[in-house]
């Protein structure tokens, strides 16, 4: 709470939307994002992914990409939503990445009624 409670500060919102925002994804019904993992023929791993999901635009100008530094040292990066808590995919080059998705049967529910109208 004290990550949402300051994000709502510096973005002089309430800190129940930023709240709101944070449980979106796992509250939705309507299908988010797709990743892909592969190998190639060289034995390289690639993962990629998409942010193809139907209120894109409501946060197309969030989407932020966030690298991690221990000193001056990279450590990893991530993608996530300008405003929330979590990381919606990230890498720590020649270590690991990881995304997350969901697929639900796409159907129009209370929250998301009440997601459009906020936004």
């Amino acid at each position: 709470m004290e990550e949402v409670k300051g994000i709502a500060e510096v973005a002089e919102v309430d800190w129940r939307a930023v709240l709101l925002a944070n449980f979106a994804y796992e509250m939705s019904t309507v299908p988010m994002c797709t990743s892909i993992v592969a190998r190639n023929k060289d034995n390289y791993i690639i993962h990629g992914r998409n942010l193809d999901f139907p209120f894109w635009g409501y946060f197309s100008k969030l989407s932020c990409k966030v690298d991690f530094y221990e000193g001056n040292k990279y450590i990893a990066t991530i993608n996530a939503m300008a405003g929330s808590v979590f990381a919606v995919t990230g890498i720590k080059p020649g270590v690991l990445s990881a995304s997350i998705d969901t697929r639900h049967e796409a159907t129009m529910t209370q929250f998301d009624q009440v997601w459009e109208n906020l936004f």
